[in-house]
């Protein structure tokens, strides 16, 4: 949060019309080629979490082609008979995030 609010708040030159995070957004090679700026967003849970204790910055590409979470399907336990009611268990596994090109993930620790 401390470097999105740098981001933000600073100017990129002295006429003071574009902040640095909306430059960023916009003049790279991926808005160039398919027309849609960068989202950059602030993630709490990232800070302190690098190595050495240092904040850590998460690049992806949100795409389906690209990245995968793949999930299983709800398995169920037979139902138990307590009385008037009738408890129905179901459990599931959660999957991780799998890139499907390693160049479609990084992590950036030191921000």
């Amino acid at each position: 949060p401390e470097q999105y609010s740098l981001l933000a708040s600073r100017k990129v030159s002295e006429a003071g019309n574009q902040s640095l995070l909306t430059y960023l957004a916009v003049n790279t090679i991926a808005f160039h080629q398919n027309g849609v700026p960068l989202e950059i967003k602030a993630v709490k849970w990232l800070k302190g979490r690098g190595v050495g204790g240092k904040d850590r910055m998460v690049a992806y590409t949100n795409d389906k082609k690209y990245v995968r979470y793949p999930l299983v399907p709800l398995q169920s336990v037979p139902v138990q008979y307590r009385g008037l009611y009738q408890i129905a268990t179901y459990y599931g596994k959660l999957g991780a995030v799998e890139p499907v090109y390693k160049e479609t993930l990084s992590y950036v620790d030191g921000i």
